[in-house]
């Protein structure tokens, strides 16, 4: 009868050793495989998005605009955060700036005035703009000059003088076209161009003794002379006295305008082809006037390659050195960078995701802990042994089910009295049976 609760209780502790074993390891392995499962699903996760990734596709988007700066962290160009392309939606990931040109402005402010020299063709030197200059009194001082090429196609330079004819008889024709002298002004060059005559007018009249005229007489031998058609007879003191307007008529003159005064021989006999001839001179006044001839008209220039001079000038005076910098104006090219809106953010525009994710992971790692202390404890209460309800007592290292029997029974002493290994391990019973004593039968006896 007491051999058979024996094996019965045997049999009973080799079932709660198989029970208390399975136990261990679900407890054991639980937290590993929960972190396991969590690993697996943010590998998942992480292969999900890296699939995304590799699908998405980028836009770009560009703007150019000018500014007074090419510092990236101080320009304004505006881009949409988020916009519709294509029927998608994207998002701006990025934005790049390139600088495409820059110009320098004045420095000096105030009115501004350009003024241009007269094309030259010599050395740049002979040309420097004056420093300043006075104008409606406003003094305007040079801000900067530069030399420009240009090209002078051929041109018509208008030309005109004034000619006067001093002491010109009255009734005589001046000429109707004079040649004038032209200067370029480009090259220098001198050319002589024909003009006619635009204009005259003439001054007062007035007599001069400046009239002369020679006769020349021939058959100087003979008595009697041909004169216009009549026959005359010369003296040797006053030749041709009392003839004077019939030779002014022979002249082509008029007597208003021409008077002889004087004539007298003017050198001795002399023979021309076998004729004895002898020459008079007649002498008087004149009328005259000074003649102003007007000439105009047009010289043809040729072309010619030149320079000038382009001055700025300015209202303002001079900047000292150091007290002003020089400004620029820059082109700027904007390139902006859109992602599709399913692709993970820019740090900037996905930090709710993050906050999000990373307090998921906060909490998981929280519960994992937890998890641990809790399987922990379990542990170290079955190492330090307890009693089950169901009668036997479990210590967890020795994996061992030792019975427990009633005070009176029987069956306590012969079970430590048949069982010697045993009976020190029940040592660690007696902390739970505290009616167990030594005395009479031994170790584990009941009192």
């Amino acid at each position: 009868m007491q051999k058979k609760r024996s094996k019965n209780t045997g049999s009973g502790r080799k079932h709660n050793d198989k029970d208390r074993n399975r136990g261990n390891r679900g407890g054991t392995y639980a937290a590993p495989v929960i972190l396991a499962l969590i690993m697996c699903m943010a590998e998942c996760e992480t292969a999900q998005a890296a699939e995304k990734s590799a699908e998405s596709t980028e836009r770009y988007v560009e703007k150019t605009y000018t500014a007074d700066t090419d510092d990236p962290a101080r320009q304004s160009a505006y881009f949409e955060e988020m916009t519709e392309m294509d029927g998608q939606s994207w998002i701006l990931d990025d934005i790049n700036y390139e600088v495409i040109s820059r110009k320098e402005e004045p420095a000096a402010n105030g009115n501004m005035k350009i003024r241009y020299s007269a094309p030259f063709t010599d050395a740049e030197e002979n040309h420097v703009p004056e420093r300043e200059f006075t104008e409606h009194g406003i003094t305007w001082q040079l801000a900067s000059y530069e030399v420009v090429e240009t090209t002078l196609n051929a041109r018509e330079e208008p030309v005109s003088d004034v000619i006067v004819y001093e002491a010109v008889p009255v009734g005589t024709e001046i000429p109707e076209s004079a040649t004038l002298k032209v200067t370029d002004d480009v090259t220098g060059e001198e050319m002589g161009v024909q003009v006619p005559l635009r204009d005259k007018w003439y001054s007062q009249t007035r007599w001069i003794s400046e009239f002369e005229f020679p006769i020349t007489v021939t058959n100087y031998s003979a008595d009697t002379f041909d004169l216009n058609g009549r026959e005359i007879s010369l003296s040797q003191a006053d030749p041709l006295k009392g003839y004077e307007n019939e030779l002014l008529e022979m002249i082509g003159v008029s007597a208003e305008d021409y008077r002889i005064q004087q004539i007298r021989w003017d050198g001795e006999p002399y023979t021309d082809n076998g004729v004895l001839c002898r020459k008079l001179s007649a002498s008087g006044e004149m009328r005259v006037a000074d003649c102003h001839a007007e000439y105009a008209g047009v010289a043809n220039l040729p072309s010619v390659e030149a320079k000038t001079v382009q001055a700025v000038y300015t209202d303002q005076p001079p900047a000292r050195a150091g007290e002003q910098k020089s400004k620029y104006t820059y082109v700027i090219k904007a390139t902006a960078r859109y992602i599709p809106a399913a692709e993970p953010l820019a740090v900037g525009t996905r930090m709710p995701e993050m906050v999000v994710r990373t307090v998921a992971v906060a909490v998981s790692i929280l519960a994992l802990i937890v998890l641990a202390a809790v399987f922990g404890l379990l542990k170290r209460r079955r190492k330090n042994g307890f009693i089950r309800p169901g009668g036997a007592y479990e210590a967890a290292d020795e994996r061992f089910v030792y019975p427990v029997f009633p005070y009176s029974s029987g069956l306590y002493s012969d079970f430590f009295t048949q069982n010697p290994r045993r009976d020190k391990r029940c040592q660690r019973v007696r902390r739970y049976l505290p009616d167990c004593h030594d005395s009479g039968r031994g170790e584990g006896q009941p009192r």
